[in-house]
């Protein structure tokens, strides 16, 4: 494989238009197994990559008043060093990143290769379907956004096209009664794939869910966002949602696969349990922060 290494954006975008099929490469994390186990057909039959490490540009946190934007080639652990500067609201966002891959991983995965891999199972994705992120892409003809919850089309397929390349996520910060929550659950703590993870992010107000939005991974071909659980949730507090209610609205909503790794029917009963201990966790905090 031919590798170009452009020094700015600009020069990275004509390189894309320039080289058809070429591949973006940021932290290498996600290519190099494809490389190995020759399970990706894009990657392996790929002649030229587009080493991105030198563009600074794409490297940034900003966070403002009223959002955050995170650049593409910011990385799991970038995002953990910069948790004290992270409203509170993206607590999902933090504890995501911290349950990311080993220490390695995390100083060299970034989020804009996670998005591009496009896994069922991606810790940051299903913590940025919450808060409803829209992905900011480019190529030498312009720039769109794409919300998350459309950015993904089927397992390990994104609607990113050829000659573009994420550039950033930004996110507009939700009101200040927001909270938010991640977990996930695998074989070993931290390092592992996720069998199941999610995300709740949910304004409170005296105990009260005045809204909700849930987001699981490795239940369905991609991240899947709980609609109906959503709104089953508003206006309740949590001991007023009933548990039986609740799992048979995620039972009917996610689609789990049996595989190497779980059956579905673990994933079915590990999804209902983790909804019910992040809307504790939740309402938990809130206490706590008008104690």
């Amino acid at each position: 494989m031919k590798i170009l290494r452009p020094e700015t954006l600009t020069q990275a975008l004509e390189f894309l238009k320039c080289n058809e099929g070429a591949l973006p490469i940021a932290g290498f994390t996600d290519i190099a197994p494809a490389l190995h186990n020759k399970k990706d057909s894009r990657i392996i039959n790929a002649t030229v990559g587009i080493d991105l490490s030198l563009l600074a540009e794409l490297k940034n946190i900003d966070i403002k008043e009223d959002s955050v934007e995170i650049g593409a080639l910011v990385t799991y652990s970038d995002i953990v060093k910069a948790k004290t500067i992270f409203p509170p609201q993206f607590d999902a966002l933090v504890q995501a990143s911290v349950a990311t891959g080993t220490p390695q991983v995390r100083n060299r995965g970034t989020i804009g290769g996670n998005l591009a891999t496009a896994s069922p199972a991606a810790d940051l994705s299903v913590s940025l379907c919450v808060f409803d992120a829209a992905v900011r892409l480019k190529s030498a003809l312009g720039e769109r956004e794409v919300c998350v919850t459309d950015f993904y089309i089927s397992p390990r397929v994104s609607c990113v096209k050829s000659d573009e390349l994420i550039t950033s996520v930004y996110i507009k910060s939700p009101p200040s009664n927001v909270r938010s929550r991640f977990m996930k659950v695998g074989r070993r703590a931290g390092s592992s794939l996720s069998l199941v993870n999610m995300a709740i992010a949910a304004a409170t107000k005296d105990g009260v869910f005045e809204t909700c939005c849930v987001c699981a991974g490795a239940v369905a071909p991609i991240p899947l966002r709980l609609h109906e659980l959503e709104s089953f949730v508003a206006g309740k507090t949590f001991l007023e949602i009933s548990r039986e209610e609740a799992i048979q609205l995620i039972r009917n909503a996610i689609d789990p696969i049996s595989d190497l790794h779980a059956e579905a029917e673990y994933r079915r009963k590990t999804t209902g349990k983790m909804f019910y201990k992040l809307l504790e966790e939740i309402i938990t905090k809130e206490k706590s922060q008008s104690d």
